[in-house]
């Protein structure tokens, strides 16, 4: 079976410190894949790029024959990242930065958003917080509503970086 993620010579620098250097990697779909390292190593980095949030500075990634950067929008909404720090607008409500978050990074209508919240809070147990601000909501439990968003766009890859 072919590679639904190929990574082709991969390359990072950051304040010309390089991160990442000739990474390859190929991943068949269904597949689960764990990056372990000591903090700093590039773990984080790899992912964003993987997520298309950021661009390699050389390299390919191929996702499902694609390719993906920053600037391929249809392929970075077959991917869900969930980055290790919270990443709510603390001015929005839970709700709304759930419906805003769906909006952008699904292909879903209003009311399939409006029932996928509904069913996410239900099942994860926090629909009593969705009109909550984010600094009223302990952080675990920020995290498993973080969660939530991934299960919710119904991506075709999911990425956690924690």
């Amino acid at each position: 079976m072919s590679a639904s993620i190929s990574l082709k010579s991969i390359a990072k620098k950051i304040n010309d410190k390089t991160i990442i250097a000739d990474c390859n990697l190929g991943l068949e779909k269904g597949k689960i894949l764990s990056i372990v390292g000591n903090n700093g190593c590039g773990k984080s980095t790899l992912l964003k790029i993987l997520a298309g949030a950021i661009d390699a500075d050389s390299g390919d990634i191929f996702i499902d024959g694609e390719l993906l950067n920053t600037k391929a929008h249809n392929i970075r909404k077959k991917i869900c990242y969930i980055p290790d720090y919270i990443d709510f607008d603390p001015n929005l409500n839970i709700y709304e930065n759930l419906y805003i978050y769906l909006r952008i990074n699904s292909n879903q209508t209003l009311n399939e958003i409006n029932n996928k919240i509904a069913h996410w809070s239900n099942i994860l147990e926090f629909k009593d917080l969705l009109y909550l601000k984010i600094n009223q909501i302990r952080e675990s439990k920020l995290r498993l509503i973080q969660l939530s968003k991934g299960l919710a766009s119904n991506p075709d890859y999911f990425i956690l970086d924690h």
